[in-house]
């Protein structure tokens, strides 16, 4: 399994449905749903309910979204609203408890008890089948008692291998539904039930030739054939789609189950649902952390290649952040506990990971409307045909054509294809996109992705390293160049700006001291004023000097210079006099240019958009190759100019980084946030690149487009197939070619439809970026 890197803040995620209220976000599994219809009715009741605003099911997670006002219901009425529809729900006693590992001993044994039952129904099939087949044509089984021992051997698997089936079957239709064990109940039933009145009395049904058969024609194979494949059917997609969650199980595996704490002196092991924040952990050698915290003492060096990818340890001493999941290598240490149960970086990311694989696409509306009538609509289909052959049949073969095609109508149509056709998708690509690193929020942003026209990127910490460096000071004659470090050094010294970073690190690194700063003032954007020791000093573009009185003029033509070395100058004043300026330089990201040249070769136009002067916005477009820039753009015009792209009819991704930019990512059709970015930024995306690297910009793209491919192919294939399937089984080429299709064909055809759907969508578990 590909590492996950997940090592970056994240704040708490927003719910993937609308909330109504207090909007009360409630997730949960649902066991015994067989096909989308089961999906389709428990929406339908769920959204029937008072107080809830919206529900989701997703049949292919066999989970349920409901957002809903806990002053109009509440949790219980929720569950018992779905279990009265038949099927089985369960929620963690704590919802802040942290989400582990599953117990998979009742997966398997529900998965082992569906083998046992394929099995014996298997073993007692194939004597039936044979002997069906064999048309009494085969001595051995030409004897009258030959339909009594087919009989014999039918009844335990429709009684063993079926009782799910018809349990299931029942309960659809006692709460008004009907689903896909109705389809193959009806099936089974009226081929086992003609097949018993046949043979017990003969004489009311006229005997025909067909087929070679010496007496009234009984379907007892088809029965059995039919409970068989639908059960090897379910046993194989459950292992199929199993592996679709594979993304999920490899982040729950990383946290352990249980933390050594120590209180009053006193080391004891207790599980990670009973820690609390505040609590002191003790860590050994070899052992995992079981949550986020705060180095307090002891030093070591953690493994943390299966969040991040980074090959080399880490080394970690007091004041240090560590993180769930992370593995420690050599060294003992101690750390608070600050993110314990769902607030740990894992958990969070788990979270985001279910709820965009458990979301719907809005591609998936169709289908789901189709799902919800499909059933009833086949069922009608279904009788209509065989009334029709009853009627229109010669009198020796009506009854006879007219049970075959029922039958197989009923079965080929099970809507089974057409409900995993887009959530199996969703979910191995959703699945997929984390493990390269790449959040989507929800499926609309995964299918969104898919259609973008344009990129646009915000420069400084997206397309560049976001490290600024003073590379040159330029002071004024009679000025000293420590003199004019430390009134900028200065002057930015309470700012976190990239760039005060990097002239915070210089006056460091030259061991300046800095006198206090009063009177501090920003202008997004423009610059940063202040008074140092009585003067009144400004740091920035320009036209912010120039709007405090400066003049610059002399020093503009230093500042293109500097400019077209693709370089920011920054001007430094003290009064109305310039003193010089500094150059900062951000390096290029060592992926950009690949980056850019991958978009552009998908057809894709890209943008450089930045609030720095035009001169250097051009010297870097210029050096990656970009298409188009927007330069000495403000933030709050930022998000203006996003809708003013949209405004000529194009779809828009923005790329950024700062707080700055959440404007524009949250006015963007596609909003994607560096997830070395600020907390802002990632909460109005909706992709997080979380290892922060622009090449995942051009991944996220590609595979949002491989999802959408497969999930319009599997939507070609389920309509497809039930499209020529449904006619063919009625009889519609008999009349031409005097062929029926078989029960049990349209068995195995119905299981090949859900498979193929499946093992398409299986096939992004390997995607990568082209």
């Amino acid at each position: 399994m590909t590492p996950l890197p997940i090592l970056t803040v994240l704040p708490p995620q927003p719910a993937t449905i609308p909330t109504g209220g207090d909007g009360t976000p409630l997730e949960f599994p649902i066991t015994g749903m067989t096909c989308a219809g089961c999906a389709a009715r428990i929406e339908r009741a769920l959204r029937g309910e008072p107080g809830v605003a919206a529900a989701a099911v997703n049949f292919a997670t066999a989970r349920a979204t409901v957002s809903y006002d806990t002053r109009a219901t509440s949790v219980d009425r929720v569950l018992v609203t779905v279990s009265r529809l038949g099927f089985g729900v369960e929620l963690p006693r704590d919802p802040e408890a942290p989400e582990l590992a599953a117990d998979s001993a009742a997966d398997s044994r529900d998965a082992g008890d569906l083998f046992r039952r394929w099995v014996v129904c298997a073993i007692c099939s194939l004597p039936v089948v044979i002997a069906a087949m064999s048309h009494g044509s085969v001595s051995a089984w030409n004897h009258p008692w030959t339909p009594w021992f087919q009989l014999l051997l039918t009844l335990p698997v429709l009684v063993y291998g079926g009782w799910p089936i018809f349990r299931s079957a029942v309960a659809a239709l006692r709460h008004g539904g009907a689903d896909m064990n109705v389809l193959v109940g009806l099936g089974a039933l009226t081929a086992f039930g003609y097949s018993v009145f046949a043979l017990v009395r003969p004489e009311s049904v006229v005997a025909t030739g067909d087929h070679g058969m010496h007496g009234p024609p009984i379907y007892f194979e088809a029965a059995a054939s039919i409970i068989t494949l639908v059960l090897l059917g379910r046993w194989l997609e459950g292992r199929a789609k199993s592996h679709a969650a594979d993304a999920i199980r490899s982040l729950l595996v990383l946290q352990p189950r249980f933390a050594r704490v120590e209180e009053q002196g006193e080391t004891r092991e207790i599980a990670i649902t009973d820690l609390r924040a505040g609590d002191i952990v003790v860590m050994r050698p070899g052992e995992r952390l079981p949550v986020d915290g705060d180095v307090v003492s002891g030093e070591s060096t953690v493994d943390e290649s299966l969040l991040t990818g980074e090959s080399w340890p880490v080394s970690k001493q007091p004041g240090d952040r560590v993180f769930a999941g992370t593995m420690n290598e050599r060294g003992s240490f101690r750390f608070r506990a600050t993110g314990v149960g769902r607030q740990t970086q894992l958990q969070r990311i788990i979270q985001q990971v279910r709820a965009a694989q458990g979301s719907k696409a809005p591609i998936s509306r169709l289908a789901d409307r189709v799902a919800g009538v499909f059933t009833p609509v086949v069922a009608g289909i279904a009788l209509a045909t065989g009334l029709t052959w009853l009627l229109l049949a010669p009198t020796s073969s009506g009854p006879g054509m007219a049970i075959h095609t029922l039958v197989s109508v009923l079965i080929i149509a099970c809507p089974c294809a057409l409900g995993l056709a887009t959530p199996t998708a969703i979910v191995v690509g959703a699945g997929r996109a984390a493990e390269l690193g790449i959040l989507f929020k929800n499926a609309t942003a995964l299918e969104h992705a898919a259609g973008i026209d344009v990129v646009v990127f915000d420069k400084t910490g997206t397309l560049t390293a976001g490290r600024p460096t003073v590379t040159d000071i330029i002071p004024a004659n009679g000025v000293e160049p420590e003199t004019l470090l430390t009134l900028a050094a200065c002057i930015e010294q309470h700012s976190e700006h990239p760039i005060a970073v990097a002239l915070h690190r210089v006056a460091s690194e030259r061991g300046l001291d800095l006198p206090g700063v009063g009177q501090f003032a920003a202008s997004p954007g423009l610059g940063v004023s202040g008074n140092i020791e009585g003067a009144s000093v400004s740091i920035g573009a320009a036209r912010f000097l120039m709007q405090r009185g400066v003049e610059v003029s002399d020093w503009e033509i230093v500042g293109e210079r500097v400019a077209a070395a693709g370089k920011s100058p920054i001007y430094v004043a003290r009064g109305t006099e310039c003193l010089g300026l500094l150059a900062i330089a951000d390096p290029i990201a060592a992926d950009a240019a690949v980056t850019i040249r991958k978009l552009q070769s998908a057809g894709l136009q890209t943008v450089l958009l930045s609030g720095d002067r035009q001169a250097v916005v051009d010297a870097v477009a210029a050096e990656l190759g970009v298409s188009r820039t927007l330069a000495e753009v403000l933030p709050g015009e930022k998000a203006a100019e996003i809708r003013r792209l949209q405004s000529t009819g194009q779809r828009v991704a923005m790329v950024g980084d700062g707080v700055n930019d959440a404007p524009a990512l949250a006015a963007a059709d596609l909003g994607l946030a560096m997830g070395t970015g600020t907390d802002v930024a990632i909460s109005a995306a909706d992709i997080t690149l979380i290892r922060g690297r622009i090449s995942d910009v051009a991944v996220a793209l590609d595979l949002s487009r491989q999802t959408l491919r497969v999930i319009r192919q599997n939507l070609f294939w389920a309509f497809a197939y039930n499209f020529i399937a449904i006619p063919i089984a009625a009889g519609a080429l008999y009349p031409f070619t005097g062929w029926l299709l078989s029960p049990m064909l349209a068995s195995a055809a119905m299981m090949g439809s859900s498979l193929t759907v499946v093992l398409n969508s299986l096939r992004l578990r390997t995607a990568t970026a082209r």
